[in-house]
């Protein structure tokens, strides 16, 4: 008797998975992790106006704890454009 599989499924499934990584501190964020943040914020045009991107970061969970977050997130808000006129780190 014949095989009844076909060549497509055969062929070798690979799988490729980007594991997630702090913004502020490039930590790996493990499944464990429960503390650790991902936060989105919309990209707005001059009139205030939500474009339809969004700019991401992601927290882990030390920083959290350490009480660091916060100005983590404004460094990096900072970096990317988002905020201006804030003090120098």
């Amino acid at each position: 008797m014949g095989s009844t599989l076909t060549r497509s499924l055969l062929l070798p499934c690979f799988s490729f998975h980007l594991l997630p990584f702090s913004s502020a501190s490039n930590r790996l964020i493990t499944a464990k992790d429960h503390s650790a943040v991902q936060i989105n914020f919309a990209n707005v045009d001059e009139k205030g106006v939500y474009t339809g991107d969004v700019t991401t970061f992601a927290i882990c969970g030390f920083l959290r704890q350490q009480g660091r977050s916060d100005n983590s997130v404004n460094r990096l808000a900072q970096d990317a454009g988002l905020l201006k006129h804030t003090y120098k780190f």
